[in-house]
């Protein structure tokens, strides 16, 4: 992110938080450093 964070807490996931926590983890293995290093080729990533 490039916007400062301007207020934050943290909690522990729920069963109503499934998704949002599946999909933050998905987009940064797709997009971060460390999945691109994995799974180098994006359409394979993609389809993981």
């Amino acid at each position: 992110m490039t916007h400062p964070l301007l207020h934050s807490h943290v909690h522990r996931a729920e069963a109503a938080d499934v998704d949002a926590v599946t999909e933050i983890l998905a987009d940064g293995f797709l997009h971060g450093d460390l999945g691109s290093w994995l799974v180098p080729d994006p359409d394979r990533r993609r389809r993981i």
